[in-house]
């Protein structure tokens, strides 16, 4: 994962090649959960919307995590089965709405 800056923020997705019970590829994006802190959530498939991983206090500050942190602990607290160095990082996704008239 060849990210330029220090942190990722809420909204980022993190894509990457899955395993069952996921497709082949999967999108988490990182969230801020109504309790205030960082999760992972689901967003492609049929397990979209689940929320696989609430993320600790050390992984960065709410709305955000470390870089060095993922990297570090993305095999323990995000998807062991796929190596870090096969994730994409998303800024978000555009709309694909058109503007309302």
């Amino acid at each position: 994962m060849d990210w330029p800056e220090a942190r990722i923020y809420s909204g980022t997705v993190l894509r990457f090649p899955a395993i069952a019970p996921y497709e082949d590829w999967v999108d988490f994006m990182l969230v801020v959960l109504p309790s205030q802190v960082n999760a992972l959530l689901v967003t492609t498939g049929y397990k979209a919307g689940l929320v696989p991983q609430v993320l600790p206090p050390e992984a960065g500050p709410t709305g955000a995590i470390d870089s060095d942190w993922l990297l570090a602990n993305w095999s323990k607290w995000v998807f062991p089965s796929t190596p870090v160095d096969r994730v994409y990082v998303v800024r978000g996704y555009s709309s694909l709405a058109p503007e309302p008239e």
